[in-house]
């Protein structure tokens, strides 16, 4: 059993040469390069998608007064505008367009995004 054992570590059948490895290991980090690279293209292009999502989000918001026999307290109302680089027009994210504009009458227009807040009750005298 030593015989063996002794046999098969002098043995070098199998083993590469040091200019096979050399050729393997130049491939290999090649290969992971490229690889890394892709990664790194698509998770900044997934960053900037996110980021236009977040741009677009509306965060108007309204809510009525109340009043009762002991006093008033008045509403409130935020209106979200564009920024400065957005257009009315819309936005286009990677070939889906969006659509920015509502309608009239302050509800859906149909472009997939939430109603428009009501308008603000008036307040009593």
């Amino acid at each position: 059993m030593v015989k063996k054992t002794q046999l098969f570590i002098r043995s070098e059948d199998g083993f590469l040469l040091s200019s096979e490895s050399l050729l393997l290991g130049t491939i290999a980090v090649l290969g992971l390069l490229v690889g890394i690279t892709s990664v790194r293209d698509s998770v900044v292009q997934e960053l900037g998608d996110f980021a236009q999502a977040i741009g677009l989000l509306n965060q108007s918001y309204s809510f009525a007064g109340v009043s009762d026999a002991s006093g008033l307290t008045q509403g409130g109302l935020l209106a979200d505008t564009l920024d400065i680089s957005d257009s009315a027009s819309g936005v286009d994210a990677n070939g889906i367009g969006v659509n920015l504009a509502a309608d009239d009458e302050g509800g859906d227009s149909g472009s997939g995004g939430p109603p428009s807040p009501p308008p603000l009750p008036p307040i009593p005298p």
